[in-house]
């Protein structure tokens, strides 16, 4: 399945036709769909508002629809991509950092074939990939370039920190994560 996420919606809201691509964006809005319904019909204080002959519950699901597309839409404004991959840019090299004095303070003698992600972080990398690929891409190739060279962290050991985070706290299917991944790191050591 490839990285990608469908275009935004560009049929206006009182169409209600929606293409294939549109779908997907559409589903994520069911959550704020439920909240708005809840906030709407479903409060005794507020209900009261609505509740009028020709405010049907229907009628109040479908302005809470309407809502929670405009929030869903609007998302992009509230939460710039490019300024997100750069904040979990930093996050991971200060874990990579953090993983670096804990490899000096234990002095193993070998150098840890990876680095530990924290699940905060490690989620967030996730969502980006499969929200924002492009920005995603972005933000891991400079996280694996920044590491070399400020931290002199190898790019495997970068690469390999980066999968085992993803693949234990991530969202994307196994394949998934594989194909995405395979873009942008470089391969993985075997054996």
């Amino acid at each position: 399945m490839p990285c990608t996420w469908p275009s935004t919606r560009t049929t206006p809201a009182s169409a209600r036709t929606y293409t294939t691509a549109q779908a997907r964006p559409r589903a994520k809005t069911a959550r704020f769909t439920r909240t708005f319904s809840g906030i709407l019909w479903e409060r005794p204080d507020r209900r009261k508002r609505w509740a009028l002959r020709h405010r049907t519950e229907t009628a109040v699901r479908e302005v809470a629809d309407e809502l929670a597309f405009s929030v869903a839409a609007g998302i992009d404004e509230t939460i710039v991509p490019y300024d997100l991959a750069a904040t979990i840019r930093h996050a991971i090299l200060d874990e990579f950092t953090t993983g670096q004095k804990l490899d000096r303070d234990l002095a193993i003698g070998d150098p840890m074939p990876f680095y530990g992600i924290t699940i905060a972080v490690a989620r967030m990398l996730d969502w980006l990939i499969r929200h924002h690929p492009e920005a995603a891409q972005h933000a891991i190739v400079e996280t694996i370039g920044d590491g070399e060279r400020r931290l002199g962290i190898p790019r495997d050991v970068s690469a390999q920190s980066l999968r085992t985070a993803l693949a234990l706290d991530g969202k994307l299917e196994r394949e998934q994560l594989h194909a995405c991944l395979d873009r942008v790191l470089p391969p993985a050591k075997s054996g």
